[in-house]
């Protein structure tokens, strides 16, 4: 087959067309109170500036523009709605008390929540302009497990191809964003060779006779030794094929095409056979069927906004929860055009969950979203950590994922994440967290007692990637619940900072002790006073998540002070804590989970979206499948936006740049 290498490539460049959409005409419009603008910004000029002029400026003005923040040229109320990336920031250090730092002078409580509260306020109305904006979603490559599973769900083979793929880049936390999955010469060379390959297994290599009636999913009829007959069972088989392998319908010129390819293989003296392999090899390197590629109908309006349409929907919900082509039942409602009704929608939704396929979700967003794919990386100086073996391994991770899997089909509250009163453990896992009675390797559903474990914080899997080689971080577990829990990313450090460990050897003590040492520093204060407390709440779970009373015979601390004044004793108290106020929690995994549905980061533009699915969650016992639900209905979900020429001249030079 080598010898029609040229050709498939050829072929693998040519990229047909979508039909069919829903146009929406948008033209929101805002809706102020009774408040004049002018009223407003004697407002902001008369109490809101000047807030930030007593308690901000002195680190973020044109002095010192610490994390990118510079309120002292914000002297105009139009600035939040140019802005409103940093303003979102500012508002969420306000809210949450973290700003200004505990050493600083401190507003009073009524003055803090009404400048929160104007600022929330202007962020909404300068963003509700954008309600229906969906954002550009760039033509999203297969990832090397979505690439697996389609074909897996396309050709009945999986052989895990991907493996001698390059590793997927990484973006928002996420591998299956679109803007950083490129492909390489490298990669379209292994795309070739995996092509060849599964055709190869398909069409019965090693010199086995072909018969169509071995792959019914592919071959769909007899052919004869009538030309005739033979062409248009090629001609069915190949249309059949690739319009499950571009998940939309098969353009006629894109037929002939793969036509002429049967057609060469005959002129060249091979059988229809060959030429049958030939056009399938060409669809299984084509953009269409290694990219999730949305056109647009009326590509003359260049700024158009747009309802998916059906086939696109399809590709979109099977991606988001089975990280794989869709099914046929997805195929036949899109047919039939009924797949975006939301009695429909909803029913799929709960189907495609229940469907073992789910796990991908599982694997995917679960073991990025907490990092569950490092456990198998993480490693321990044996001699402090003797049972940090494999088997070990394989329990903490099977552990977060059973219990991420239970909340997400059993349809619980996704504040179970925070605290729950169950978790998943076979022997070695039991023994490891001190539980009596459970035999075997097979994870079994027990009842948590006490106040040790209770959520992913206690978890091993967690605690374990947020530890070092030879010790507990606090920091890095402080670090990883502002990001994924609390949805704050902490800064990082200014030039110049010294190393905890610098610290360290400086001081005798238990670690945290070396860490508040450290925090002395009038350059390290600021981050630490935030995420160290969130990591000292866990210092009784060792670094492989076990749990201790002592570190070099001194007692531990797990005491610790919010920047909002807050004390607690243990991470149960934490978690009691954030469990009180949930809504940063709650808007940071709807975050998460709609970067991960959409294959782009949350921009200022979905803010409203954020907020809505939030509040209706509060509304819903938060529970999971109605997030789910939430999202797949959502504007940026269901519509796109195709980027202007200015926007793509943009991209293309920060790309090239």
């Amino acid at each position: 087959m080598k010898k029609y290498a040229v050709y498939i490539v050829v072929y693998s460049m040519i990229i047909g067309c979508v039909s069919g959409h829903r146009n929406i005409d948008l033209n929101p419009k805002l809706h102020r109170s009774s408040a004049t603008l002018a009223e407003l910004q004697d407002e902001y000029e008369g109490n809101i500036y000047p807030f930030f002029e007593e308690y901000c400026i002195t680190c973020h003005g044109d002095r010192r523009e610490k994390a990118e923040v510079n309120l002292e040229v914000m002297t105009d109320l139009s600035g939040i709605g140019e802005h409103p990336e940093m303003w979102e920031r500012v508002l969420t250090m306000l809210d949450s008390g973290q700003m200004p730092p505990a050493k600083k002078d401190q507003p009073e409580d009524s003055d803090r929540e009404e400048i929160a509260a104007f600022i929330a306020t202007e962020l909404d109305l300068a963003t509700q302009a954008m309600r229906q904006d969906p954002g550009h979603i760039t033509a999203r490559r297969l990832n090397r497990q979505e690439y697996d599973n389609t074909v897996r769900d396309l050709l009945g083979v999986d052989h895990n191809h991907s493996k001698v793929f390059p590793v997927d880049d990484s973006g928002y936390g996420f591998d299956n964003i679109g803007d950083v999955l490129t492909v390489s010469p490298v990669l379209m060379e292994k795309y070739m060779n995996a092509a060849e390959d599964i055709v190869g297994i398909v069409m019965a290599r090693r010199g086995r006779s072909f018969d169509p009636n071995k792959h019914p999913q592919i071959f769909q009829c007899r052919h004869s030794s009538r030309k005739l007959h033979v062409h248009e069972c090629a001609k069915v088989t190949l249309e059949h094929f690739a319009m499950r392998a571009y998940r939309r319908p098969v353009s006629s010129s894109e037929m002939r095409d793969l036509m002429r390819l049967v057609k060469l293989a005959e002129d060249e003296g091979d059988s229809i056979e060959v030429g049958i392999a030939l056009g399938l090899q060409a669809i299984l390197v084509s953009p269409n069927f290694l990219f999730r590629i949305e056109r647009n109908p009326s590509p003359l309006d260049v700024n158009s906004i747009r309802f998916i349409n059906d086939y696109e929907l399809a590709s979109r919900l099977s991606y988001f929860l089975w990280s794989s082509m869709p099914d046929d039942e997805l195929y036949k409602l899109a047919e039939k055009n009924i797949l975006h009704k939301p009695k429909v929608l909803e029913e799929q939704v709960v189907r495609m969950i229940a469907d073992e396929k789910s796990n991908a979700f599982v694997d995917n967003f679960a073991g990025q979203w907490l990092q569950l794919r490092n456990v198998s990386l993480v490693a321990r100086e044996k001699k402090r950590y003797p049972d940090f073996n494999m088997s070990l391994r394989k329990s903490m991770r099977r552990e977060s994922e059973m219990f991420f899997k239970t909340i997400l089909q059993d349809n619980k509250s996704i504040l179970n994440f925070l605290d729950s009163d169950f978790t998943f453990v076979n022997e070695v896992l039991a023994k490891h967290y001190g539980i009596e009675g459970i035999t075997g390797e097979e994870l079994q559903r027990v009842k948590l007692e006490g106040d040790q474990r209770g959520g992913v914080l206690t978890q091993a899997s967690v605690l374990t990637i947020t530890s070092r080689y030879t010790r507990t971080s606090p920091v890095l577990r402080g670090a990883w619940i502002m990001e994924n829990i609390l949805g704050t990313e902490p800064a990082p450090p200014p030039p110049d900072t010294p190393s905890i460990q610098d610290t360290a050897r400086k001081v005798k003590g238990t670690f945290r002790q070396k860490i508040e040492s450290h925090r002395d520093n009038p350059a390290c204060i600021s981050c630490h006073e935030r995420m160290d407390p969130l990591g000292f709440a866990f210092e009784n779970y060792d670094a492989i998540g076990k749990w201790r009373t002592t570190e070099k015979n001194l007692p531990l601390d797990s005491t610790g002070v919010l920047p909002t004044g807050e004390d607690f004793e243990g991470s149960k108290q934490l978690r009691a804590i954030i469990l009180a106020n949930p809504d940063d929690f709650v808007r940071c995994f709807t975050e998460k989970m709609l970067t991960y549905a959409l294959g782009r980061g949350v921009e200022a533009y979905d803010r409203p979206v954020v907020m809505d699915i939030a509040e209706k969650l509060a509304d819903n016992e938060y529970r999971f499948q109605y997030l789910v639900q939430q999202i797949v209905t959502s504007v940026p979900f269901q519509m796109r936006k195709d980027e202007d020429k200015e926007e793509k001249h943009e991209l293309l030079s920060r790309k090239t740049s």
